[in-house]
This record gives structure tokens, C-alpha cells and sequence, in this order.
């Protein structure tokens, strides 16, 4: 069995949406650093934590991050919506 965290571990930490913002928003690297403290091995990065308005940068950033510290790495969505072009 593989233990982990997830982003939804901590919304308010992060944020939650039609609240106000925390005054240091915990941020995908503190996430890391929290699973390496905790001993665990996978984080999730859920739809709390919008990866798809994330640089390229910022994304290889986290990918080092989490290899450096021998943390695996998933995504989780509350839902997925597929584009409307080209679907019947």
C-alpha cells in the first residue's frame, strides 16, 4: 500500500474558492516539503491546485522537486469536461 497527501489535504492552507486568499498561500513546493516531513512517498495535486495555468517553469520546478526527494506525483479531478469542438 502506497501512503500519501494530497492538495485537498490542506484547502485552506492553499485556498478556497469565494473566500479569502490565506496571507502566504501554501504553494506546490511546501506541499512537497510537508510529504517529505510526514515520511510519505505520493502526493496528490488535485483540482484545488490548477496545474493547467502553471509555466513550464514553474511545472519542472515541482517535477525536480518531487524526484529530488523521491516523492511520487499524481492528479486528481472533480470532474473533466471535453471540448465541444469536433464532438457530435
Amino acid at each position: 500500500m502506497q501512503v500519501g497527501i494530497g492538495s485537498w489535504c490542506f484547502p485552506w492552507a492553499i485556498g478556497v474558492p469565494k473566500y479569502p486568499v490565506p496571507k502566504k498561500p501554501l504553494n506546490m513546493i511546501d506541499l512537497l516539503r510537508k510529504a517529505e516531513s510526514l515520511g510519505v512517498n505520493f502526493v496528490q495535486i488535485c483540482d484545488n491546485y490548477p496545474l493547467h495555468i502553471m509555466s513550464e517553469d514553474e511545472l519542472y520546478e515541482i517535477r525536480v522537486t518531487a524526484d529530488v526527494m523521491g516523492i511520487e506525483l499524481g492528479t486528481g479531478t472533480g470532474g473533466i469536461k471535453p471540448p465541444s469542438v469536433g464532438i457530435p
